[in-house]
């Protein structure tokens, strides 16, 4: 979580899209908790539209999921923009682990 803190105090902008979204009642993304290791894809969730689950996702215990508003908010509006933002913070943080 301190990485997560240290990542949002140093991009002004998606830490304004993130507290925004932690008081949304829908999808709001965030730090994700459960079995097996952060490289495992042991906990279970699904991708839903409308309501209806479309598509299942397995995703690890310490990983951290952002919603497309926040994408789409990192990348001024374009979220090809900010999910290549998003990848180039996770690339440098990844080797900083």
């Amino acid at each position: 979580m301190e990485g997560l803190m240290s990542l949002l105090q140093q991009n002004p902008q998606l830490m304004q899209y993130f507290m925004q979204l932690q008081n949304r009642s829908y999808a709001v993304g965030g730090y994700v908790k459960g079995p097996g290791t952060g490289r495992s894809d042991d906990v279970k969730a699904g991708i839903y539209q409308n309501g209806q689950k479309v598509q299942e996702a397995r995703l690890s215990d310490g990983e951290f999921v952002f919603t497309e508003r926040a994408v789409r908010g990192l990348g001024n509006g374009d979220r090809e923009q900010g999910a290549a933002k998003m990848y180039n913070m996770m690339r440098q943080y990844e080797r900083m682990a």
